[in-house]
């Protein structure tokens, strides 16, 4: 899926992890997927109990959690810390979101279909930018 991630040189690594957590971000708080479709909207039974925060947003501790980071040697990668976002340490909890259950449609903020657009359009400019000849 985002194997492409592992290849990132290590000069550029620190400016592409910093310009992809800007994208997952966005993509979270426009409650979309990182193609721009829109997550599925509350059931009627979440709105009937007063459920109307954004969505995945009830504490913001799973959103504040997420973080790109350059990697080792290079590449970049994706975490999240569930303990310190208050969820109990629990690193399924974001999957049950992303990839949905029998009663919860998926919310997916990362990409699953392959490098969206957007981001390799970022990682060539980056990459570009910090290997250009001065």
């Amino acid at each position: 899926m985002l194997d492409e991630l592992g290849k990132v040189p290590s000069r550029a690594a620190p400016a592409i992890a910093e310009a992809l957590e800007r994208r997952i971000l966005e993509t979270y708080d426009a409650e979309t997927n990182a193609y721009g479709r829109a997550w599925a909207d509350y059931a009627p039974a979440s709105r009937r109990r007063g459920r109307d925060n954004p969505m995945l947003y009830e504490t913001g501790g799973m959103r504040d959690s997420i973080q790109v980071l350059p990697a080792a040697g290079a590449g970049v990668r994706i975490v999240w810390d569930m303990s310190s976002a208050g969820l109990g340490g629990n690193p399924g909890y974001p999957g049950l979101h992303w990839l949905g259950t029998r009663y919860m449609p998926a919310r997916a903020w990362l990409p699953d279909n392959g490098m969206p657009a957007t981001w390799r359009a970022d990682i060539k400019r980056i990459i570009a930018e910090t290997f250009k000849k001065r």
